[in-house]
């Protein structure tokens, strides 16, 4: 009889950390690796509204699992938020009977995820949703322990569209406050709701310290500040690659990776445009840099029209985003420059490139590892920004000695195998208390 206690990941992707990947690829693929080797019987599942493709990376990533004896579920369908022919009808169910899943999407929806357990004879003791709205939602009435990682509150998220909103239209009429209210209410209600969810789980890791202190505060009882993971470098073969392909001159700065009208990186290139570039142009002068904005989708409207400058290109979608990554003597942060503060893996990514890393200060309130001088060069405003940039791209050995820091934070704080254990410990200490289990 297998006695190993049974622990379902779950996330929006099928996980791999090869190839061209992203957070919401590398991390549950590490979870899922190093629960196995810790000795759990782990299964992997992918939740969402839509099957995502699967790349030739993710289905070597599944390969990969599968040998270290992963179990792989088939891809499970939840179904997307209803819409409501009635205004009436949808205010009531948001702000009178403050519906959870009027409020969550993919809230209640457990019955899929329980029929492809059944359809596998197999059911876990313990689920971790990892970043993923939907799925966390929808395994919130699992007869298991719960244990979802959790990245930005949801209410959070809303309240910083709604500020990009007012970026956007900055002028007040009936019809804007009217939204604004509207919105302001609804926010209000999300927030009650997903506060309500969490103090269900048992266990809730939160990846940001400002984030984890937030749920303490509101008395979500499972709550810790699990620190995020990526895999570090094996040997020195990034600075080698660095010394050659580095482009100083012009200077190549990377100054964003990701979604261009994600929540953050809409805030990150609007400091860009209006503050970050206006200061490198006098500090560095005309045409000395450039700064490269790697990711898919546009910016939001009014944000594409800060980045209207030569010195900004918009590369889009790059395959090689690693190998881009080599070549630019600076990883840059905007993103926490505004009152919207969260922690970015991009960071961790950015590190085991080997990358001098400039970012606002505010960004240690999410990430306190991160200590200017040490293994990143933070700064207060976009003058400050430009100062930190000009300083590191005329100081090699300087890049150099933080790469190296950053590498030993990844290899010390942020490595996979460290992180796990301790969500291995708190697994089997709750489990220990009978918590859910069968």
């Amino acid at each position: 009889m297998n006695d190993r206690l049974r622990v379902l990941v779950m996330g929006g992707t099928w996980p791999h950390r090869a190839g061209n990947v992203q957070a919401a690829d590398v991390v549950p693929y590490e979870i899922a690796r190093c629960l196995a080797a810790e000795g759990f019987d782990v299964a992997v599942a992918c939740v969402g509204f839509a099957e995502p493709p699967v790349s030739a990376a993710a289905r070597a990533g599944l390969a990969e699992l599968q040998q270290l004896g992963v179990r792989l579920l088939p891809f499970i369908k939840i179904a997307p938020p209803p819409g409501s022919n009635s205004a009436l009808r949808k205010w009531w169910r948001l702000l009178i009977q403050q519906d959870p899943a009027a409020l969550i999407p993919g809230y209640g929806q457990s019955a899929p995820i329980l029929s492809a357990l059944t359809a596998a004879n197999w059911t876990p003791h313990v689920a971790i949703p990892i970043w993923n709205y939907e799925a966390t939602a929808a395994a919130a009435d699992l007869p298991c322990i719960l244990y979802p990682i959790y990245g930005n509150p949801d209410d959070k998220v809303y309240l910083a569209n709604l500020r990009l909103m007012w970026q956007r239209e900055r002028r007040l009429s009936a019809g804007w406050l009217g939204r604004y209210l509207a919105d302001r209410l609804r926010i209000a209600a999300v927030g009650r709701a997903h506060l309500a969810m969490l103090n269900r789980f048992e266990l809730v890791a939160q990846n940001a310290a400002n984030d984890y202190e937030y749920y303490r505060s509101a008395g979500v009882s499972g709550v810790h500040y699990l620190r995020n993971m990526w895999p570090a470098p094996v040997d020195e073969a990034w600075a080698e690659t660095r010394d050659r392909v580095e482009q100083i001159a012009p200077l190549k700065i990377a100054g964003n990776v990701g979604h261009l009208n994600a929540t953050a990186n809409s805030f990150g290139l609007l400091a860009i445009g209006e503050e970050i570039v206006p200061a490198l142009r006098r500090r560095l002068g005309d045409g000395t840099f450039g700064m490269h904005i790697y990711g898919r989708n546009n910016p939001r409207p009014f944000i594409a029209r800060t980045l209207r400058d030569p010195h900004i290109k918009l590369r889009g979608f790059v395959e090689d985003i690693d190998g881009e990554l080599l070549s630019c003597p600076i990883f840059l942060l905007a993103n926490n420059r505004y009152d919207f503060k969260v922690g970015h893996t991009r960071i961790l990514h950015a590190f085991a490139l080997g990358a001098c890393v400039v970012a606002y200060r505010d960004t240690a309130i999410a990430m306190p590892e991160l200590m200017d001088g040490k293994n990143i060069l933070l700064a207060d405003d976009g003058p400050g920004i430009a100062e930190q940039i000009a300083r590191a791209a005329a100081d090699a050995p300087l890049r150099r000695r933080l790469a190296r820091a950053g590498i030993d934070t990844l290899r010390t704080l942020f490595r996979p195998e460290t992180v796990v254990e301790e969500m291995a410990a708190l697994i089997r200490a709750e489990a220990a208390r009978g918590g859910k289990v069968a």
